[in-house]
């Protein structure tokens, strides 16, 4: 039976590559006059938190739940605040019609701030259940304590528990801000690692995923869109799929076209014969791919903004024994290359819409399907449900309007939308190309004494929301009366995410940073894990090795000449303890040991990794074996789900490095499967040994987004160290360190 089958967390998700929780919490006091953002927006304690009859406690979050376990670690944090077991807590589903609002789940972010919001939240609510209980018992406040819900006196239990005094009842009161949290030296349940509550569903079979979502009456719907990009539909002959049993109808809105039918594999079938009959007519053609990354400097950008310019008088003059260096960059569009498609199930009844979705901001898609659709944002609920795959934003919110837009025609019949493959990679927002120049020099005691840095990237982040954001869906352009574009406004709102860590952590004297904002970029793109990060941490780690070996210098002990953070020197001599402890690879290829370090955001957690690579001369292809990495993300609430984090990070940042970049032509996108589009094989799976340091009176920060920066450099770095070649330009492919190798 499943009640006596036990899975090691760690053992399931070596077996899927799979990521982890979000697992750390600030320590922090709150005031009345200071009220996070999530308890301020969202002030009436029973929104939170719920006492039942039946001896549970409901947990409502405003987060999304993305496969990262943020509802088991929110989980933890309510236990540990209410004296309960962990068993007892019931995490509510994400739904706008009942859920706090705390905005999109996104930026290694949750725990940091809905944690704490679910922290105060319960701890308010133990001290006025508390408070009830002394007036029941005739008793003072400080004689009683709690024992998984039962009042105790002086020690003694008494005979009323949570649920005797407030059972099925609502908090009538808002959050004070006022009371204390737990010292984090009484904690029981924060630092420990609680089992995962979404894995069983997943391991056994039961329904976890918007895709595999079933209900009464229900239609599937499968989109049909063009093979080339930017195009309009000309014409269409729905006559041409009468023939297939179970075609309900065909929707067309513009060049919005769809086909809907009984079963799914009947809409899919209707979807091709459709698609071969149906003429469009490209109205933009893509630049050519050869030209990148070099085109990205060439492209419409608004004027270069300095964002950082360190000056030290005492360096200003050039000595004539400094050298300087100079090299350049640049990552491809990424994609997020999610395991499912897209899909989302859409609800008309006539009065009001409902939609299911695996969004990262039920909310924000709530008041984009209102400003999309021209209903009230009343009449729309949005309800969130895992999808198979995330990484940012990818196809979620488009199939969420792509299915809203079919079901209004159908009143009360609910329609499932379900992206092909195909659509997945052609159509969702990919993650930035950047391109990178730094120079710099040494100076005659080999320490770096001038940084300049410039990057070509666009935004990344094109997030839709209500009101102008909406436009960013790709329905929103398809139908008629498109939505006004909201390029212009993304990038008056100067938010894009492309500098993310683009300023080193490192002590540097003269230190500039130039930001270059493409304004019009050539594909449809949005936020991948870490943003901007990835590219820079990548580029800036990349040439601290070479600066290393022009010193003749070992590569960490270079880095720590020029840190001054002792948290950031403490990871690094952590991985290369761990690194050490190893014995060397015996294989037969060219073995190489490369090193990446940084800070996320510069203000998150601390990460470095160390890689042993092999490379094989003949053929080009490279082998991470295995990764040594150390992670200091402050107070840790669960050490294994942080462990967890940084393997799935380093084994996706393994990927991006090695495989993954969008393949395009002037006509449109020729990645659209697993051949054209490959990434890391479970064979090809490097070993990983995360290393914590636990820093229990510092705040805490998120660990997931921290390693694909520093992963990527570091075997660029081991490359370079295995065959003396480097590569700039990402990925390192086999086919192209191949023509290195030859040339």
């Amino acid at each position: 039976m499943k009640k006596d089958i036990e899975i090691s967390r760690r053992v399931f998700l070596q077996s899927i590559s799979a990521l982890a929780i979000q697992v750390t919490i600030p320590n922090l006091s709150f005031s009345q006059e200071d009220l996070p953002r999530s308890i301020s927006d969202n002030p009436h304690l029973n929104i939170w938190l719920k006492i039942n009859a039946n001896k549970t406690v409901s947990l409502s979050m405003g987060k999304a739940e993305l496969g990262q376990g943020i509802r088991t670690s929110l989980a933890q944090i309510a236990a540990e605040e209410l004296d309960l077991d962990f068993s007892r807590i019931i995490v509510e589903t994400l739904d706008t019609d009942k859920s706090p609002t705390e905005g999109r789940t996104t930026g290694s972010t949750s725990i940091e701030r809905s944690g704490v919001a679910v922290r105060m939240a319960s701890s308010e609510a133990r001290h006025i259940l508390l408070k009830n209980a002394a007036t029941n018992l005739s008793s003072k406040l400080d004689e009683l304590s709690v024992d998984n819900g039962k009042i105790l006196i002086n020690g003694k239990y008494s005979k009323l528990t949570y649920w005797d005094l407030l059972g099925n009842k609502s908090f009538d009161t808002k959050i004070s801000g006022l009371v204390s949290p737990k010292n984090p030296e009484n904690h029981k349940i924060i630092g420990t690692s609680q089992k995962r509550l979404d894995i069983p569903a997943k391991v056994f079979g039961d329904p976890s995923y918007v895709q595999d979502m079933i209900m009464p009456n229900m239609l599937h719907a499968r989109m049909v869109r063009s093979e080339i990009d930017s195009a309009n539909l000309i014409s269409t002959q729905p006559e041409a799929i009468d023939h297939i049993n179970g075609i309900v109808s065909v929707v067309q809105d513009g060049s919005f076209l769809a086909v809907v039918a009984e079963r799914e594999e009947q809409a899919i079938s209707g979807a091709e014969t459709l698609k071969n009959v149906t003429v469009w007519e490209q109205f933009k053609e893509l630049p050519n791919q050869d030209k990148f990354p070099d085109i990205l400097r060439e492209l419409e950008a608004l004027d270069p903004e300095v964002i950082f310019d360190q000056q030290s008088p005492s360096t200003n003059i050039k000595s004539s024994n400094m050298r300087e260096f100079t090299a350049n960059y640049s990552r491809p569009y990424i994609a997020h290359a999610a395991l499912s498609p897209s899909a989302a199930v859409a609800l008309w009844d006539g009065n009001r819409l409902t939609v299911w979705s695996h969004t990262q901001g039920v909310f924000e898609l709530k008041g984009t399907l209102s400003t999309a659709l021209s209903i009230e944002e009343s009449k729309v609920r949005c309800i969130h449900v895992e999808g198979a795959g995330c990484y940012g934003h990818n196809g979620a919110d488009d199939a969420g309007l792509d299915a809203a837009l079919i079901a209004m025609k159908f009143e009360g019949r609910p329609i499932k939308l379900v992206w092909s493959r195909e659509d997945e990679f052609r159509r969702e927002p990919y993650g930035s190309a950047t391109s990178i120049k730094i120079s710099a020099n040494l100076d005659s005691s080999n320490m770096i004494s001038n940084w300049d840095y410039h990057h070509w990237t666009c935004t990344h982040s094109t997030r839709p929301s209500g009101g102008v954001g909406a436009a960013n869906l790709y329905a929103s352009f398809e139908k008629n009366n498109p939505l006004p574009d909201s390029a212009r406004y993304t990038l008056r709102n100067r938010f894009n995410g492309g500098d993310r860590n683009a300023i080193a952590l490192y002590s540097l004297p003269q230190h500039r940073v130039t930001r270059h904002l493409i304004s019009e970029n050539p594909l449809r793109v949005s936020a991948l894990r870490g943003l901007g990060a990835h590219a820079n941490v990548f580029a800036i780690e990349s040439f601290m090795d070479e600066l290393a070996t022009e010193a003749n210098q070992d590569p960490i002990d270079f880095r720590i000449k020029h840190l001054e953070d002792y948290r950031a020197i403490a990871v690094l001599e952590e991985a290369r303890k761990l690194a050490n402890n190893k014995e060397k690879l015996e294989i037969s290829d060219n073995v190489g040991r490369g090193v990446g370090f940084a800070r996320y955001k510069n203000t998150g957690t601390y990460f470095a990794v160390i890689v042993d690579i092999g490379v094989n001369l003949n053929s080009g292809a490279i082998k991470v074996h295995r990764a040594f990495a150390a992670v200091d993300p402050g107070q840790i609430i669960n050490p294994d789900g942080v462990k967890n984090q940084i393997e799935g990070g380093i084994i996706q940042a393994t990927s991006w490095t090695l495989k993954e970049s969008v393949k395009f032509s002037t006509s449109g996108i020729q990645s659209t499967d697993w051949i054209t589009y490959p990434i890391l094989r479970f064979t090809e799976v490097p070993s990983v040994e995360v290393s914590l340091i636990n820093r229990p009176k510092l705040a805490s920060s998120g660990p997931s987004e921290c390693a694909q920066g520093p992963t990527s450099a570091a075997i660029a770095n081991a490359v370079s160290n295995a065959i003396n070649i480097r590569i700039r330009d990402l990925p390192l492919s086999q086919e192209k360190l191949s023509l290195k190798l030859n040339s």
